[in-house]
């Protein structure tokens, strides 16, 4: 729904930054001809879910060393 970047730190400094791309979903595809107001209701709707997803989705994560090296190792 939104880009996501991922960034590993180590004493304060950021050694590996990949961005994960959204993924995208036409809400309105499937609408042909008719009301014009019903496809912006719908682009409102999707517009307030993201919202809400990108708020709920921000934090940080910490992973074990373990699991960043075999992410390291399998690029």
């Amino acid at each position: 729904q939104y880009v996501t970047k991922i960034q590993a730190k180590v004493r304060g400094k950021i050694i590996a930054s990949r961005s994960l791309s959204a993924l995208k979903k036409d809400v309105t595809g499937y609408l042909y001809g008719g009301d014009i107001t019903r496809k912006m209701k719908l682009r409102e709707k999707q517009k307030k879910g993201k919202k809400k997803a990108l708020e709920l989705g921000k934090g940080r994560v910490n992973i074990p060393q373990e699991v960043f090296m075999k992410m390291v190792k399998s690029d």
